[in-house]
C-alpha cells in the first residue's frame, strides 16, 4: 500500500509538476489558459521536459541515466521554475489566482 502511494507521488512529480510550473512561466496572463487547458499543457510540457532531461542524462560522456539522477534533475528543474515564478510578479499573480476562485467564477 505504501509502495503504491510512493509510485503515485513520484508519478505526479515526474509527469505533472514540471509542466505545471513551466505553464505558469510561459502563460503568465490570467486569461491565458483556463483550468483544463493548463492541465493538458502541463502534462504535455512535462513529457517534453522529461524527454529533454533523459536525452541530456543519456549523453555518452555523462552516462548518468539512472533513477536517482533523473529524479534529482526533475526536482532541480522544479526548484528552478519555482524560484523564477516567485521572482516574476506577473507569473506569481497568475499562479495565486489559479488557486483562489472569485465569487463571479462560481
Amino acid at each position: 500500500m505504501i509502495e503504491s502511494l510512493g509510485y503515485l507521488v513520484l508519478g505526479i512529480l515526474v509527469l505533472f509538476v514540471p509542466g505545471f510550473l513551466l505553464s505558469f512561466l510561459l502563460y503568465a496572463d490570467k486569461d491565458g489558459l483556463d483550468f483544463w487547458e493548463r492541465i493538458g499543457a502541463s502534462i504535455g510540457l512535462s513529457a517534453l521536459i522529461d524527454a529533454l532531461i533523459i536525452a541530456i542524462l543519456a549523453h555518452p560522456p555523462l552516462l548518468a541515466l539512472r533513477f536517482l539522477p533523473f529524479l534529482g534533475s526533475v526536482v532541480i528543474f522544479c526548484g528552478f521554475c519555482g524560484a523564477v515564478l516567485a521572482l516574476r510578479k506577473k507569473s506569481l499573480r497568475a499562479f495565486k489566482s489559479f488557486w483562489i476562485r472569485t465569487e463571479s467564477e462560481g
